[in-house]
């Protein structure tokens, strides 16, 4: 997903095309969202003590 993402914001930049940049910028913010996601229930288990447990 970050390779899909830096690929496509490199390739709007080259093409100068805003359609392609905006479809750039919407794949960078969904990683974005993502990744937020997964760190936030990551943290989330990691203090309720359920992540260490085997």
């Amino acid at each position: 997903m970050a390779a899909l993402s830096n690929a496509a914001i490199k390739y709007a930049l080259y093409t100068d095309s805003w359609p392609l940049t905006a479809i750039a910028v919407i794949v960078l913010a969904l990683l974005s969202i993502v990744l937020l996601v997964l760190f936030v229930r990551t943290l989330n288990i990691l203090f309720n003590g359920k992540l260490l447990k085997g």
